[in-house]
């Protein structure tokens, strides 16, 4: 017995859903049963719709396709057990393990991330085709050998045979359910009832099928059909409908049933004149321009993707509050999801619009899903610390937050990997919650590891499974769904509730289908993320007064009063369709010329893409709004073909953008927050006060939520930026009563107060980095050669006879130490850092070539190297008088103090290194910038008669033209040392015994003039005292200053186009912005040194005031 086909033809609008709806309820009245069958998405909305349209579902079914299949299959109890996707494709990646070595020009792309996936879909197309492994071989016997086709089928074929071979006699796949499910239908619940299939979406091979047989058992089996019954100017879009028509004519003629069409030409009358020549024309050539009034479409360009969420939003709310319309009579279809998904939930709640999401996550983006997939990559790549702190910071791992940060934190700073983490802690003193994260971790990780090595994909999965309950996931999972449901968050309870079921059905197929398969960690960790992306979590709505979001193919909504369309963008809306996976469209068109319609060209898929955008249009029925970006953060964007054609349609539509001022008021706190705070900026840069502003702030002031902090915005946008204090008593607190001091302290309060508050007083600090930085690199400088001045002086050698070779000797001596001990051996992690070693090895080298030979050259040599000054230091600490009586003590490291005895006379002078040079800086003592160079000399000379000298030395590998004659001279040049000299014979002879008239190749700018007259960067014994008195006096106003509790955020620049704050840990917290009022950088003169001594010369207490 055959039933009857009954077709249903008809465009947007008809009425074809209305009547399979007359027909059910007859049939429920009537007391009989009946099936529905729909798209696979829309199950949920078309029961939803159904209950309301027949007061129930008595009698009545909803399926799609395959919710069916598995229906008839799971009821039967007469077939093998059923696959998953996700179980499919761990077959495919089973056959792909087995089979690698036979494949030719996929045996490398068989091992990547996502093969097994694009296989699949092959697999599917190809089942779908009709196509088995026979004829799969049989069809590529047909095709030339040359063709690069063919090689990609020979390697397709042994895989697809593999993995049919293999489910043949054990599960049913989804691709196969389709056929069995035909088999059953005579015994099944289906025979007998009437079936209605509204929407009938690229229909395959096994449907069609699956079709036919409904025939077979059923009296009658309507479908409905998107097909315009009158020849109109856009009956092209209808031609997939028109493809699938003469199928299913094929199919009725198969099974003998009789067919009956019953086209439906005239549409409703219940939507808007402008709608409904929207939807006739927007795909006619040519169409026809509307010329009523069409604010009713609203096109709006805006500036980004978040400028058009917030959009979006607003207009929601307008039509809800001023047009009545409900939030389940809107409907918003976005071209990316991914993209838009985050912006409009965040947009919507901001303004408690209940929106739901309509889309399926892939499991892999749940974060218990993750804290495994982590806690398996740990184990299985070496112990990558990033995957330790993601699992311990997933929130599944019984960890606490603090300690998970804290050896974050330590990890950070010691750069520890590897096998290390899974043992103690020992390096640079780890604090207790750093060891309580790693052993917490250690405790499950390590028996994970044990049960993932050397084992078979069944002993694997035992081991992972045991993890699992170590970690108590699944009680988790429940706890965290119950509160999440007590907070009325009903999406997010329904995927914590599916994670569990998920993760335990995709490890009982990978036990079950991979069994004593041996593929090791890296491979099983494989297999779990493609697992992992093929299942999916799916939610349904949690109320019914909320707006559907979803893309063009997924979502498919009832009627609306209202439309959105976002994201209508070129290239996204309507989506370019193209084959760029294994097989392209020459490829496809070859195989269809064989017989074989495996896949759907790039042509036919933009056809039902064009479809489905029309289907999505032409659901309103009165409101369109459509919107687009000109930017993504990354770039320019163009609007849609699509917007264009609206704008040709309907000159006369609503144009919208947020690009110009706009003094329209905010519909929510929020949004009202961010306009005021541009419009107050906007007032006070450019003294103009948007119209809105007012208003804005009266709105504001009114509520209690935002009263405050409206009235914070104004204060601080009116205030100047006043130099701030604190009590004296603070600033006793904050830094101690008996005060020590360096002099890099004092310079940094001179550079900016507010620096120094933040850095020494609340003692805030950067987390240090397991990484060289610049001043690392200082670091490292300074240590060498501290450790090659020791040395030689420990050895006890004649600095003046020490020559190149034993000098470098030396150096290689010591430098092993010195690398193992800086920054805990960072330089010898890995290639790169040896590599920037042998840089700063080499710089070493210049560096001891040039110190040894500048002590060659006179009579200085090295007394003593890093030394101290200070309480219990080798040289007393400088003392300093505070006007309250007290008395601050100056401590410090001298990087070199150098000594000579001249006619029984002790001179010493003090060495600085300072990586890539320094000159002495004048105006830098003047402002409290330069006090170290002059209170070293101040701390070391307390022993020496003489104060000879005070230098930079230049640490930096030396930059020679090729055309330089004399190399040695330049590059002992290039290393002259940089400060200010005694204009004494003795001393510079004692500097430079070769300086006879001319310039000093030890001292830079010193040049004999004259019979013991020299010029340059010398002083007089007087002006050298006035220097350090100058040092002195500067260095106790800073401490008055700083005790007084000064903190303004007041920096000091140099050049008029360096920005003052650039290398400034802190500038994200001290709010100093040069537009604002009272905001200055304090611009640095510069001053010569005549002019320097000649303003100290006479009243110390002038150039401090000046």
């Amino acid at each position: 017995m055959s039933g009857n086909l009954h077709l249903i033809l008809g465009r947007a609008d008809t009425g074809k859903t209305a009547r399979v709806v007359d027909a059910l309820r007859r049939h429920q009245q009537n007391g009989a049963r009946a099936m529905l069958i729909v798209p696979e998405q829309y199950t949920y909305e078309a029961e939803r719709l159904l209950a309301e349209a027949l007061g129930g579902l008595l009698g009545v079914q909803v399926f799609s396709f395959n919710r069916l299949t598995e229906r008839v299959l799971s009821l039967s109890g007469k077939t093998r057990p059923f696959l998953s996707a996700e179980g499919h494709r761990m077959v495919i990646r089973r056959a792909i393990d087995l089979k690698k070595d036979a494949l030719k020009l996929f045996s490398r792309a068989a091992e990547g991330a996502g093969f097994a996936e694009e296989l699949q879909t092959i697999f599917q197309d190809i089942k779908r085709a009709g196509l088995t492994p026979d004829a799969l071989d049989a069809l590529i016997v047909r095709l030339p050998e040359e063709l690069p086709l063919t090689e990609k089928l020979s390697d397709i074929s042994i895989l697809y045979r593999e993995t049919e071979d293999y489910l043949q006699e054990r599960f049913i796949s989804l691709d196969d359910a389709a056929t069995e499910a035909a088999r059953l239908l005579p015994e099944s619940f289906v025979a007998g009832q009437p079936v209605y299939i509204d929407g009938l979406d690229r229909p395959n091979r096994q449907v069609l099928h699956l079709i036919g047989e409904l025939l077979q058992v059923c009296p009658q089996v309507t479908i409905t059909l998107r097909i315009d019954c009158v020849q109109n100017a856009d009956e092209e879009v209808f031609e997939p409908e028109r493809e699938v028509l003469l199928q299913l004519h094929d199919v009725a003629a198969r099974a003998g049933a009789v067919v009956t069409e019953e086209r439906l030409c005239e549409q409703t009358n219940r939507a808007d004149p402008l709608m409904r020549h929207i939807e006739r024309n927007l795909f006619a050539y040519p169409a026809e321009g509307y010329h009523g009034n069409a604010e009713k479409l609203t096109l709006f360009g805006a500036s980004d993707r978040r400028a058009e969420a917030e959009s979006l939003a607003e207009s929601i709310l307008f039509f809800a509050r001023e047009k009545g319309v409900r939030y389940r009579d809107m409907a918003v279809v976005v071209s990316d999801l991914d993209a838009y998904a985050g912006l409009i939930r965040r947009s919507c709640a901001r303004r408690g619009i209940p929106i739901f999401l309509d889309r399926k996550r892939p499991l892999s983006g749940h974060a218990a899903a993750d804290a495994v997939l982590c806690a398996v990559s740990y184990v299985s790549n070496n112990f990558h610390a990033d995957d330790l702190l993601r699992y311990l910071k997933s929130g599944f791992a019984n960890c606490l937050d603090a300690d998970a940060e804290e050896l974050d934190l330590y990890i950070r700073r010691t750069g520890l990997r590897g096998s290390v983490l899974n043992k103690p802690l020992s390096r640079a003193n780890p604090g207790e919650g750093a060891e309580r994260a790693r052993a917490c971790a250690a405790a499950v990780l390590e028996p994970l590891q044990k049960g993932l090595a050397r084992a078979s994909v069944q002993e694997q999965v035992r081991a992972l499974y045991a993890f699992l309950l170590q970690i108590d996931l699944q009680q988790q999972l429940e706890k965290r769904a119950e509160a999440l449901q007590k907070e009325e968050r009903i999406a997010d309870m329904q995927e914590h509730a599916q994670v569990w079921n998920l993760l335990v059905a995709l490890l009982d197929q990978l036990g079950e289908i991979l069994g004593e398969l041996k593929i090791g960690r890296a491979g099983f960790l494989l297999l779990l993320e493609e697992g992992m992306r093929g299942a999916s979590i799916g939610v349904v709505p949690g109320t019914a007064d909320q707006g559907v979001v979803g893309d063009v193919v997924r979502t498919r909504s009832r009627r609306v009063r209202a439309l959105f369309v976002v994201g209508a963008n070129d290239g996204l809306l309507p989506r370019p369709q193209q084959n760029d996976g294994l097989l392209d469209d020459a490829e496809i068109r070859e195989l269809q010329n064989q017989g074989a319609n495996v896949r759907k060209t790039s042509a036919e898929l933009t056809a039902n893409e064009r479809l489905d955008l029309y289907t999505a249009l032409s659901k309103t029925d009165e409101f369109l709004y459509v919107s687009f970006a000109y930017g993504d953060g990354g770039g320019e964007l163009a609007p849609s073909p699509l917007v264009e054609r609206l704008l040709k349609l309907c000159p006369n539509c609503t144009q919208k953008s947020d690009i110009e001022s706009s003094d329209l008021l905010p519909d929510c706190a929020a949004e009202a927050l961010t306009m005021t705070a541009g419009d107050l900026r906007r007032f006070r840069d450019e003294g103009v006060c948007p119209q809105r502003l007012p208003a804005l702030i009266e709105w504001l002031t009114r509520r209690d939520s935002t009263r405050a902090l409206t009235q914070r915005m104004i204060d601080e946008s009116a205030a100047s930026f006043l130099p701030l204090r604190i009590p004296r008593e603070t600033a006793s607190a904050l830094y101690g009563t008996s005060v020590s001091m360096s002099a890099s302290r004092l310079e940094s309060f001179n550079n900016c107060p507010f620096q120094h508050f933040v850095r020494y007083g609340l003692r805030a600090a950067e987390t240090r980095e397991f990484t060289e930085r610049a001043a690392d690199l200082g670091e490292f400088y300074h240590a060498a050669l501290e450790a090659f001045v020791r040395a030689v002086n420990e050895k006890k050698l004649n600095w003046k006879q020490l020559s190149d070779s034993d000098a470098l000797a030396i150096l290689d001596e010591v430098l092993p130490d010195v690398i193992a001990s800086h920054h805990d051996g960072i330089l010898l992690e890995n290639e790169r850092m040896r590599a920037t070693l042998f840089l700063l090895v080499e710089t070493l080298r210049q560096s001891v070539l040039a110190i040894t030979g500048q002590i060659r050259a006179g009579s200085f040599t090295p007394l003593l190297t890093e030394v101290r000054f200070g309480h219990g230091a080798p040289f007393p600490p400088i003392r300093l008088a505070l006007p309250d009586g007290r008395e601050a003590l100056v401590g410090g490291v001298i990087d070199r103090v150098d000594k000579a005895i001249v006619n029984g006379r002790a001179l010493l002078r003090i060495v600085d290194y300072k990586t890539g040079g320094r000159d002495f800086d004048f105006a830098g003592v003047l402002q409290g910038l330069t006090l170290q160079l002059p209170l070293y000399l101040l701390a070391a000379a307390e022993r020496a008669d003489t104060r000879a000298g005070l230098y930079y030395m230049p640490i930096s590998q030396p930059v020679v033209s090729d055309a330089e004659e004399d190399i040695e001279g330049a590059v002992a040049e290039a290393f002259r040392l940089k400060g200010l000299t005694l204009s004494d014979a003795a001393v510079i002879r004692a500097s430079d015994n070769a300086l006879s008239g001319g310039k000093s190749v030890v001292l830079y700018k010193v040049e004999q003039t004259g019979d013991e007259e020299y010029t340059g960067s010398v002083c007089s014994p007087t002006q050298m005292e006035s220097l350090l008195a100058l040092a002195r006096k500067k260095s106790e106003q800073t401490l008055s200053r700083m005790l007084d509790g000064e903190l303004a955020a007041s920096p000091a620049a140099r050049k008029k186009r360096q920005e003052a704050c650039i290398y400034c840990d802190y500038k994200s917290v001290c709010r100093f912005d040069p537009k604002k009022p009272g905001c200055r950088v304090r611009m640095l003169k510069t001053i010569k040194q005549d002019e320097f001594f000649e303003l100290i010369g006479g009243d110390d207490n002038a150039a401090l005031d000046s």
